[in-house]
């Protein structure tokens, strides 16, 4: 018997009432989110604020409210309740066992040591803090990221370029022996909790299992291997050409035009920037996402777009307050790389502005990461799609006759390249949670040679691997963006063959066809969290998660 709840119910005869007991638990749900909304609403505006300007004490601040909402989850006495309605047998209604469950998670994974909570939450904000607030020096300057990325997709000068990859590092030396620390203190907590580390607990807050997803991450090794070898032979020659170097030259990771190697590579044909330095790119993106009926214009206005001294680099799109003011950071610039990073946000975007707002409070939320994560990857992949460039973009027919092949050939590199950096992340994530106190600079670069076939600096021994920021903000996430890719594969085959009755799935842009955004509004975004997320899946697609459809889409011509 629910001993909590008894108090809240009428006894008749010595049997409770289905409907009161739901009702005394909507009661408790409600009370809940009376105290977590406000608190919600201004950790979202401080991070918005911190991010705009840089400033140490926003990001102070907002470690404060984090820790104001991580203390109501860690209430003992709430707990006990919430946990005698989460295990009661006599709840039916649907939408309440899963807000039960939601909140259940929350407080469970907060039923930690408070002096190490707090540590904690300081410690990863601080370091955030100082990941985006540092400049590296090149060339006896500090400068942004765009100036390093620039070099690396354009520089021929190989001594320039192995000082703009090293500069890039610069952030994962200043910060790794904190974040080292930060990963001892959250796997104390998952001990405390007992869990065998964060890692494994993370995944099971997370609804997922670690077993499982070990599990796709190594068939996703298994079936990428050959066309990823093949493709990487492709890109070695390229570039090799492109830099003047001999037909067997060794290739390091500066060789590559992005800091990780986890993006498409330029291997000439294709220079969209000089069609696009002239466009106004922004309205090409909001005019897609207006005519496929996801207006995007408000959200665009209440967003903060362009880069100054002290902002956040890279991009986010943020829920403000769950009750439709959705926006986004990023700083845009009028090239290929901000308009698939503009796509891309405003995928997140969308998801967030048409969810379901009739869905209780608790519920009004993306399905899970990995799914909002495959919202945002299927409409930034529209930059390779020469149909789509030919009809949102206006780029010449015949110029898009010419760039055809390799454009072809960077979708499957994107996902190939992505796939096998993912590989990198998630098992080096492990390992780190594992054993934070092995070599970890030598775990990076086995993993990355492994995976990558990317050669490692001789003599070279620094935290590379420090200077990705997903370890420091957003720990044990990574692989959701690879099961976002798998994701994307089956909804573009899904939306191609049971909505626009389309069979060659490489010829679906979605421009001008508001059906397909009636499909996401109804059948994916308006579900919100009312369903668990391999549920979301089957109901979104008719079938369960699946790489079949990922395969096919990587699938090399011989």
């Amino acid at each position: 018997m629910c001993k909590y709840a008894i108090f809240f119910l009428l006894l008749i005869g010595g049997v409770i009432m289905a409907n009161e007991l739901e009702d005394s638990a909507q009661l408790f749900i409600q009370a809940q989110v009376q105290k977590i909304d406000p608190i919600f609403k201004q950790m979202a505006s401080t991070y918005w604020e911190a991010t705009g300007t840089g400033k140490e004490e926003l990001y102070g601040k907002y470690a404060e409210l984090e820790l104001q909402m991580r203390k109501i989850f860690s209430n003992k006495e709430d707990f006990a309740k919430l946990k005698d309605f989460y295990e009661c047998k006599g709840i039916q209604d649907p939408l309440i066992q899963r807000q039960l469950e939601l909140l259940y998670l929350s407080y469970l994974q907060n039923q930690m040591d408070p002096q190490l909570m707090e540590q904690m939450v300081k410690l990863a904000s601080a370091l955030e803090a100082k990941f985006n607030t540092h400049r590296a020096l090149f060339e006896g300057q500090a400068v942004a990221d765009n100036v390093l990325v620039g070099v690396l997709q354009s520089e021929t000068k190989m001594d320039r370029r192995q000082a703009a990859w090293e500069a890039s590092k610069t952030v994962g030396e200043a910060i790794a022996p904190d974040l080292i620390k930060l990963v001892k203190i959250r796997n104390q907590i998952a001990q405390q909790m007992g869990f065998e580390n964060y890692y494994v607990m993370s995944l099971r807050f997370a609804e997922q299992n670690s077993v499982e997803l070990a599990a796709v991450f190594d068939e996703l090794a298994t079936v990428t291997e050959k066309p990823f070898m093949a493709l990487k032979k492709l890109i070695d020659a390229k570039l090799r050409e492109k830099y003047g170097l001999a037909a067997d030259a060794t290739l390091y990771p500066y060789h590559y035009q992005d800091r990780f190697f986890q993006e498409v590579q330029d291997i000439g044909g294709v220079n969209m920037d000089e069609y696009l330095k002239d466009k106004d790119v922004k309205q090409i993106v909001e005019n897609f996402y207006n005519g496929i009926g996801l207006p995007v214009t408000d959200m665009l206005k209440r967003s903060d777009l362009y880069e100054r001294p002290g902002k956040y680099q890279h991009a986010y799109c943020i829920d403000m307050d769950r009750e439709g003011d959705v926006r986004t950071m990023m700083s845009f610039r009028n090239d290929r790389y901000w308009m698939d990073t503009m796509l891309h946000e405003l995928g997140h975007g969308v998801y967030y502005m048409y969810l379901d707002r009739s869905l209780p409070w608790l519920l009004r939320e993306d399905a899970h990461t990995f799914v909002t994560e495959a919202i945002a990857q299927m409409f930034g992949g529209m930059t390779t799609n020469v149909h789509w460039l030919r009809q949102a973009v206006g780029i010449p027919e015949d110029v898009l006759k010419k760039w055809q092949p390799t454009l072809e050939l960077e979708q499957k590199m994107s996902l190939l390249i992505f796939c096998q950096w993912s590989l990198v992340m998630v098992n080096f994530e492990r390992e780190l949670y594992r054993n934070p106190d092995q070599d970890l600079n030598k775990l990076w670069w086995d993993l990355v040679e492994k995976y990558q076939k990317v050669n490692r600096i001789p003599g070279r021994d620094k935290a590379d691997w420090a200077a990705k920021i997903h370890f420091t903000s957003s720990p044990v996430y990574y692989h959701n963006y690879m099961l976002g890719n798998l994701l994307v594969s089956q909804m573009m085959h899904h939306v191609a063959e049971k909505i626009l009755k389309e069979k060659d799935v490489s010829k679906v842009t979605f421009i001008g066809q508001p059906e397909v955004g009636k499909y996401f509004r109804e059948q994916v975004f308006g579900l919100g969290k009312k369903l668990r997320w391999d549920y979301m899946v089957i109901e979104s697609t008719g079938e369960p998660l699946t790489a079949k459809y990922f395969a096919k889409d990587v699938e090399l011509k011989e």
